[in-house]
């Protein structure tokens, strides 16, 4: 009997098994795993990696989710080794955060980096930089005070 093909439109991604069965990938919350789709979506073609530029809001509005549960993923993804900063973003020019995914290849290189396998439980393989706030100090500091 012939094997029944299907007719879909668009591309066609997979994940590795290795992928889905590692201890990083596990640990991560279902909001996390999704945009870990999100972000396998805008990758292609591959030369965009490195460059992907997805916003929290953006984010939020794809997954249907508040902005802060999409800025919570980032920092999973970010701490799990499956998406690493390359670029901050520039608010003032409304540029989002440039990102690489790590599962897959970037620039010219033929393997992805994997730097998933590295994760520990407790141990994150990257960390996202924060703004430091600056402490404004008023007229009634008692510095300040005759």
């Amino acid at each position: 009997m012939a094997k029944k093909k299907y007719a879909r439109e668009g591309r066609y991604f997979a994940f590795h098994e290795e992928i889905l069965s590692s201890n990083a990938y596990r640990d991560l919350d279902c909001v996390s795993r999704c945009l870990l789709v999100e972000f396998v979506r805008v990758c292609f073609p591959l030369e965009r990696n490195g460059r992907l530029s997805i916003s929290t809001a953006n984010a939020a509005a794809r997954l249907n989710i508040h902005r802060d549960t999409a800025a919570k993923a980032f920092y999973q993804l970010t701490e799990h080794g499956f998406i690493i900063l390359r670029k901050g973003e520039f608010w003032q020019q409304r540029q989002a955060r440039k990102w690489a995914l790590t599962i897959l290849p970037e620039g010219k290189r033929r393997e992805p980096a994997d730097d998933w396998k590295q994760w520990k439980l407790g141990s994150p393989v990257f960390e996202i930089p924060t703004r430091k706030k600056t402490v404004r100090q008023d007229a009634t500091d008692e510095s300040n005070v005759g």
